[in-house]
């Protein structure tokens, strides 16, 4: 059994518009409600948390927005020219959280770094400046965040759009 034309585009819609803002959703919640939690913890247990924050997010976000801008630039390949930019642009918004996340490696590092002292037990958070400034470098981890949220949302976004647009012009709906 072979997949249609219409069904591979409704796969691939249902995988960038539904991964995207699955991920949208995911990085959110983070900064809305485990950030603030972590910073209302003791400052070496929210550090540790942190830390595993990063592993597990670092090992399954990248895969999920890869795909899911691979699904959109599929979509932009085999669409009209007039929805072809549009898919791009979803792409490109979904995948931005890669690099977006190279201008927050210096925080996340501060923060594993400040971790990994607390671990050896060299007091790590009075080397950095005490948990004031370690809640502080999570703030700005948890803001940075909202940005990726918006990045990979706005991409989901505009997917759907885009993917309504397109139905209604071929009358699939």
């Amino acid at each position: 059994m072979s997949l249609s034309q219409v069904d591979t585009v409704f796969l691939a819609e249902i995988v960038g518009i539904g991964g995207s803002l699955f991920i949208s959703g995911v990085i959110f919640s983070l900064s809305a409600f485990t950030v603030p939690i972590l910073i209302s913890s003791p400052t070496t247990c929210s550090l540790a948390n942190l830390r595993w924050m990063f592993s597990r997010g670092s090992h399954f976000i990248p895969q999920v927005a890869m795909v899911s801008a691979g699904a959109f630039v599929y979509l932009a390949y085999i669409s009209a020219e007039f929805h072809r930019l549009s898919y791009l642009a979803a792409a490109i918004s979904t995948f931005g959280i890669g690099p977006f996340t190279r201008v927050m490696l210096p925080t996340n590092q501060k923060l594993k770094d400040i971790n990994a002292e607390e671990k050896k037990g060299k007091d790590g958070v009075e080397k950095a400046g005490g948990s004031k400034e370690v809640e502080r470098l999570m703030r700005k981890f948890g803001a940075m965040n909202y940005v990726r949220a918006g990045l990979t949302g706005a991409g989901g976004l505009i997917g759907l759009a885009t993917a309504l647009s397109a139905h209604k012009i071929m009358n699939i709906f």
